[in-house]
C-alpha cells in the first residue's frame, strides 16, 4: 500500500492503521485464550455429555438404492411404462435391482447398482417430497415404484434401516470433549473482552 502511495491519502491510511489494530487485537486476543485455557477433566466431560445427551443421537438412517427413469418432453407416458415394466421384473424376482438400475437408471449411482448407502432423513428431502414420502414409508428389503416427481420417475429399493438411538459416553467422548472445549473458549473469550472494556472503561450501548 505505501509503495503504491495509498498511505498519502489520509483516509486510506487511517482504515490501514485501523485494520491493522483489529488483526494485531485479535491475535492478542487468541494468545491469550490459548494461554489460559485449560483442558477440560474427565469429570467435566461427563458432565457436559450428562447435560446435553439429547444433542448426542444418532439419527434415523435409511439404506436406500434407486432407478431414475427421466422422461423426455412429451414422452412421460413411455416413460412410465419403462419403470413400470421394469418394477413388475423387479417384484417378479427376473432381475435384481443392482442390475435393472446398471441397465436403466440415468442416476449417477447406476454404475454401483444404483446404491446411495445411508441417508438421514434430512438428506432424503433433497430428493422432493414425493421420494421422501415413498422411502420413509418403506421397510427393510421393500421396493417401492413408479414414483412421480415432474418429469422424472423413481424406483426405490430400502435395503435397510436403523431407527435413531443414543449414543452412548463411550462414543461420543472425543466430541464431547471438543464441543466442550469450544465452549470453555467462547466464554473465556467473552470473559477477556469484557476485562478489556473495563480496563478501557468502555461501555457498550444498547
Amino acid at each position: 500500500a505505501r509503495r503504491l502511495g495509498f498511505d498519502e491519502d489520509a483516509a486510506v491510511a487511517l482504515r490501514i492503521d485501523w485494520a491493522r489494530r483489529q488483526v494485531l487485537a485479535a491475535e492478542e486476543l487468541r494468545r491469550r485464550v490459548d494461554s489460559e485455557l485449560v483442558r477440560p477433566s474427565a469429570e467435566e466431560i461427563r458432565k457436559f455429555f450428562a447435560d446435553h445427551r439429547d444433542s448426542f443421537v444418532e439419527p434415523e438412517m435409511y439404506d436406500l438404492a434407486v432407478i431414475r427413469v427421466d422422461a423426455e418432453a412429451g414422452q412421460v407416458v413411455r416413460a412410465h411404462r419403462l419403470a413400470t415394466a421394469i418394477t413388475d421384473d423387479l417384484h417378479a424376482g427376473r432381475v435384481s435391482f443392482a442390475e435393472a438400475a446398471r441397465s436403466h437408471s440415468n442416476h449417477p449411482s447406476a454404475s454401483k447398482g444404483g446404491d446411495l448407502g445411508w441417508l438421514t432423513r434430512r438428506q432424503l428431502t433433497a430428493f422432493g417430497p414425493p421420494f421422501f414420502r415413498a422411502a420413509t414409508q418403506l421397510k427393510s428389503g421393500e421396493i417401492a415404484g413408479v414414483i412421480r416427481d415432474g418429469q422424472t420417475l423413481w424406483i426405490l429399493e430400502l435395503r435397510d434401516h436403523r431407527p435413531a438411538r443414543q449414543l452412548t459416553f463411550e462414543e461420543v467422548a472425543r466430541s464431547a470433549e471438543r464441543r466442550l472445549g469450544n465452549q470453555q473458549a467462547r466464554e473465556l473469550q467473552s470473559q477477556i473482552e469484557e476485562e478489556v472494556r473495563r480496563a478501557l472503561g468502555v461501555r457498550l450501548l444498547p
